[in-house]
């Protein structure tokens, strides 16, 4: 069934095929001929009083352009070739559009600004001044310190971070990159402990990081100064991307 389609500017090579395929009289009307019905390329050349080289050389013309389309006919003399058209309305919109630039907007987000969670021991805080409100108390990520947390880790639950949109970003964000150092959860360190950490975004799961260890065996980069030196030191920079 022959179907409609819209071109626009951008469509320059497709425009051109068109335009030069129905530029011929002769072409226009083979297209008028060629119905759901259809005639073969001998019957065409017989209706138009033509030699069929000249039928074959027009009609492939209407092909490349996409304006009809060309099937083998099984018949007591061998297969016909077929002329159908394959397009009954073109549109052409005209109009300029001027495309978007896509703008990134960048936000770092304190590991301490969580909006909930849930945590179970071993868990803690640490700023620069060291443990926040004590070892393996959950009641400590209340606290209002917590903003100035540097390192944060508890063996089970989770945090949950909320990032307000700008008003040029509401409604049209169309990728989500997030990256952060992570590591698994041992008492004090243990480079070989396994552990899954998982990434949910608006109530929907997006991924999991397989973390293979704690590390303790040096001094991480962004490690807190207070920081005993026997305990986690430093993670793995996880990123996860979501469209």
């Amino acid at each position: 069934m022959a179907k409609s389609v819209t071109y626009t500017l951008e469509n320059e090579e497709q425009i051109e095929k068109i335009a030069s395929a129905l530029s011929s009289p002769l072409r226009r009307q083979i297209i008028r001929l060629s119905t759901e019905s259809g005639y073969s390329i001998k019957e065409l050349a017989a209706i138009l009083n033509l030699p069929l080289s000249t039928i074959s050389t027009q009609v492939k013309k209407l092909s490349e352009a996409g304006l009809v389309t060309v099937a083998k006919n099984p018949g007591i003399k061998g297969n016909n070739k077929v002329v159908y058209q394959l397009i009954s309305n073109v549109n052409f919109n005209l109009s300029i559009f001027q495309k978007t630039k896509a703008t990134t907007r960048l936000v770092e987000v304190p590991i301490g600004s969580y909006s909930a969670f849930e945590v179970e021991p071993t868990c803690g805080l640490v700023n620069s001044q060291g443990l926040i409100l004590g070892y393996d108390n959950p009641h400590a990520f209340y606290s209002p310190d917590r903003f100035s947390a540097e390192l944060v880790y508890f063996s089970r639950g989770f945090i949950e971070y909320t990032i307000p949109l700008d008003d040029d970003s509401r409604g049209r964000v169309t990728a989500i990159s997030c990256s952060l150092e992570l590591c698994s959860e041992a008492p004090m360190s243990n480079s070989d402990w396994k552990s899954d950490i998982t990434f949910w975004l608006n109530q929907k799961e997006v991924g999991t990081y397989h973390s293979l260890g704690d590390y303790g065996d040096r001094m991480g980069k962004n490690t807190p100064v207070s920081w005993p030196s026997n305990a986690s030191q430093y993670g793995m920079l996880g990123e996860d991307n979501h469209q």
